[in-house]
């Protein structure tokens, strides 16, 4: 019920041990009752198809709430009684999922509170790297530290930027409302990668997440940009899908499709349609109740006049005649 949640969706190359993030949100909904999951595990682009990547050996993460915003007010989470819990990615499943932390006070609803994450792993692990624009993850103008070496119980401190620049934080926050929410899945449209690297002011990028924001309605976005649907899914995307199984969304929005014709992975309707079915039986595996919705397919065109009209535009491949 939170903006600009993410799954991590770009692997750094180089080997990063530990990660502190301080990040802004606003929240859909008020609540008194939170808890967060951290995704253990990165995505990236293999061929033309997305894989989910646990990391590897041992992993130590905490994560706490910050309210009201920039005031130092911290609010520790806990992972099955335990605040900075050790695991293993195949241990947790992919993620770990906090308790229910009852604040004992109500933050209103379209208010911004903090994030803060702490994520520590053995050497030669693959972190993860700027959600919001797929670059370095030393960039952000937020409150981000990496380092190589060990990092315990540090603290980012500062002020949070309200640009919404930067992105890696907790994957998913819920807490209990009775608004609608969506799981958001596709490619680059979907994940918005080419929108501004701030945004809207709420820290909604992408016009799927602005457009469930303007509606009244809860999202969080499984999208990864340059991804075709291809197959096995279920094998690719079983961490993402287990996200979405313990997400409490109503509706999951797909938009999928632009690239699998781009590639030349589809060529006719009944190969897009088959491909469709396949991804669509993928999401009610783990969630058979799910609402999904379709985007809209847009059509990829060049043009020869800056597209001041339709007749001076022809498909960008032979795929999209």
């Amino acid at each position: 019920y939170a903006t600009r949640t993410g799954i991590p969706n770009v692997a750094l190359s180089s080997s990063i041990r530990g990660m502190n993030t301080r990040l802004r949100h606003k929240n859909m909904v008020s609540f008194h009752r939170i808890r967060v999951a951290i995704p253990l595990f990165t995505c990236k682009i293999v061929s033309t198809v997305g894989t989910d990547y646990d990391l590897s050996g041992n992993i130590q993460a905490a994560c706490s709430i910050e309210y009201p915003a920039n005031s130092g007010n911290k609010y520790s989470f806990q992972f099955s009684g335990v605040r900075n819990p050790i695991t293993t990615a195949a241990a947790a499943g992919g993620y770990l999922l906090s308790d229910w932390l009852e604040l004992g006070f109500t933050i209103p609803s379209l208010t911004n509170f903090g994030t803060i994450t702490t994520i520590q792993t053995e050497a030669g692990n693959v972190m993860y790297a700027n959600v919001f624009t797929g670059g370095n993850s030393n960039g952000g103008n937020e409150g981000v530290e990496t380092s190589t070496g060990i990092i315990t119980d540090k603290t980012i401190t500062g002020t949070i930027a309200d640009s919404f620049s930067f992105g890696v934080g907790p994957c998913l926050i819920q807490t209990e409302g009775n608004i609608l929410s969506s799981a958001i899945c596709g490619d680059a449209i979907a994940d918005g990668s080419l929108d501004s690297a701030s945004g809207d002011s709420n820290g909604n990028r992408g016009y799927l997440p602005k457009y469930c924001y303007k509606e009244g309605v809860g999202s969080f976005k499984l999208a990864l940009p340059g991804e075709a649907i291809g197959s096995n899914l279920s094998t690719r995307w079983n961490r993402r899908l287990s996200l979405l199984a313990i997400s409490g969304v109503d509706y999951l929005i797909s938009g999928y499709g632009a690239n699998d014709i781009n590639y030349g992975d589809v060529t006719t309707l009944s190969q897009f349609q088959a491909r469709k079915a396949v991804e669509v039986a993928a999401y009610r595996s783990v969630k058979p109740s799910v609402k999904i919705v379709l985007c809209d397919l847009m059509p990829n065109t060049v043009s020869s006049n800056l597209f001041v009209d339709e007749e001076g535009q022809s498909p960008s491949s032979p795929n999209w005649a």
